[in-house]
Parts: structure tokens; C-alpha cells; sequence
């Protein structure tokens, strides 16, 4: 009732007056001119607005991308973090197996013809055979270099021969720079949910268990098993 005659007193200019003390106003309550001890009527209250979609929305690891299960697969035959090579691919040709460049280099890995033969990959527009060429070459590189990780990406990019004549140091090309720190960035952000390889002696390298290891451990246990339930005491019913 007071509200009502709020609005009759103030005339032709009700609304704007019911603007100006708040009558109107659904989700806040401001005092104007009113007696401390009127409240308004409870307004409904309204779900917040959702926020545009966009790309970062997207759990990284739920991405999917072209020839995924083959990468992870290629990765591991290679002893080879398939973080690592998912990185590269995703920098070399953003997973465009027709990808070429204007220097020659072809596919997912976007490897080289010379290349490619030296590792005995001719082939290259043959996924399989394109991912099979650059990591025979990138697990080549981490041996040559002492598994050093950015030593071998920026060989693989410029070529080994350039990381020896800066002195076994990245190269100061801006490409092959920019390039090493793409894809340790990617690598970083470990986009496709992979395990981090904590157990991997060296960066970059697939973590995996010498059967001999496995062997040995599963006979420990059961060793150690067998001389617990001899020590145990005999267990009787009733």
C-alpha cells in the first residue's frame, strides 16, 4: 500500500519517480528517500547469464584429434613419450597429413625425402610410414644428443649438423627458436591427458619396464607372500 501511494504521489512521472527509489528494480534494493524499515518485495531470483562458449572450455584431455591411437602407438614402438610426438605433429602440420612445406617436407612430421630414405621410409604420404620416419629421427636425435630434449627438437627442425656448429647449442635461427619453444610449451601443457613419464629416465622418453625387472619383482613378492602365511598362525575353527 505504501508503494502504491509512493506512485500516486508522485504524479504523471510515476515511473521514472519508481526508478529513482527503487521500485522497480528486480534484483537490488536502494534505499532513496524510504524509511529505513521498508523492504521491498522479494523479486524472482534470475540464473546467471552463461558465459560464451570457447575453445578453452574444452577439457584438454578430451580432445580428439586425426590418427590419435596410431601417434600413441608409433610413440611407444619408438620408446618415445607420445606427449612429445603429439607435440611436434601438432606444430609441424596441426595433424594435416597432406601438409607440405615449401622447403620439401611432407605430413604429419613433415619429414624430409633424404630423411625419410635414411631411415628407410620412402613413402612419406603414407601416414603410417610419414609418423615412422620422424620419430626413427627424433629417437635417433635424443641419442645423439645425450637426450637432451630442446637440443633434439631444434635438430630436428634445422638439422643436426647446425646444432653442432653452434657448439651443440640451438641454433639462432628465429624459425628453429620460436620453433623449440612451441613445442615445449605444447609439450608442457600436455593437451592429449597422458600420464606425466615420471618414471622415464630421460624427458621425451617413453617410460616402460624391463620384463627382466618385471620378472624378478613378481618373484620377490611372491617370495615375500609365501614366507607371511608359513610365519602366520594356523587358523581352527569353533
Amino acid at each position: 500500500m505504501l508503494g502504491m501511494g509512493l506512485l500516486l504521489a508522485c504524479g504523471p512521472g510515476a515511473q521514472v519517480c519508481a526508478q529513482g527509489i527503487g521500485l522497480d528494480a528486480p534484483l537490488t534494493w536502494t534505499r532513496g528517500d524510504l524509511e529505513s524499515d521498508i523492504s521491498p518485495e522479494p523479486a524472482p531470483l534470475m540464473p546467471p547469464p552463461s558465459p560464451p562458449p570457447s575453445a578453452t572450455s574444452v577439457a584438454p584431455s578430451r580432445l580428439i584429434v586425426p590418427y590419435g591411437p596410431l601417434i600413441d602407438s608409433v610413440a611407444r614402438e619408438y620408446h618415445l613419450d607420445p606427449r612429445l610426438l603429439h607435440a611436434m605433429i601438432h606444430v609441424e602440420s596441426r595433424y594435416q597429413q597432406d601438409a607440405a612445406s615449401n622447403k620439401g617436407a611432407v605430413g604429419l612430421m613433415q619429414v624430409m625425402p633424404l630423411t625419410g630414405a635414411r631411415f628407410g621410409y620412402t613413402n612419406l604420404s603414407n601416414a603410417p610410414d610419414n609418423l615412422r620416419a620422424g620419430a626413427a629421427y627424433l629417437r635417433w636425435l635424443l641419442d645423439h644428443f645425450d637426450h637432451n630434449l630442446e637440443l633434439s627438437i631444434a635438430a630436428y627442425n634445422a638439422g643436426e649438423g647446425a646444432v653442432k656448429r653452434y657448439g651443440r647449442e640451438i641454433p639462432p635461427y628465429p624459425e628453429t627458436q620460436a620453433y623449440v619453444t612451441r613445442v615445449m610449451a605444447r609439450y608442457r601443457e600436455n593437451p592429449m591427458g597422458f600420464s606425466a613419464p615420471d618414471r622415464a629416465r630421460q624427458p621425451g622418453v617413453h617410460a616402460t619396464e624391463n620384463p627382466s625387472t618385471a620378472l624378478r619383482s613378481a618373484a620377490v613378492f611372491l617370495h615375500t607372500l609365501g614366507s607371511l602365511l608359513l610365519a602366520s598362525p594356523e587358523h581352527k575353527d569353533g
